[in-house]
């Protein structure tokens, strides 16, 4: 079996190919999507006072946008590594190349 080669992401996204450009931030953009959901289901049983409480008018789009913020910004600083899988996969399967281009 061909060992695969270490996952990370491009630093310099100019550098892409514009279909690799696309394809990375459809990574992150997964990433952060799964983490959104993961902190969901982590803060659905919450209740009480505070920001992820479930008390007070306008507690659960408080919560949603909360939550939805708190996976961004875990994505952006490197996530749980969902997202260099993903731009791998994505640039095979649309036939392009990890290099840059040329």
């Amino acid at each position: 079996m061909a060992a695969l080669p270490p996952l990370s992401l491009p630093t310099a996204s100019a550098t892409l190919a514009p279909q690799a450009r696309k394809a990375l931030a459809t990574a992150k953009d997964f990433e952060s999507q799964f983490l959104k959901s993961m902190l969901e289901q982590a803060f659905a049983t919450v209740d009480g006072e505070g920001p992820l409480g479930a008390s007070g008018p306008g507690a659960e789009a408080w919560r949603s946008l909360l939550i939805d913020e708190h996976a961004k910004a875990l994505s952006a600083r490197g996530g749980v590594g969902i997202a260099p899988a993903v731009y791998r996969d994505l640039v095979r399967a649309t036939g392009g190349s990890l290099d840059a281009k040329a």
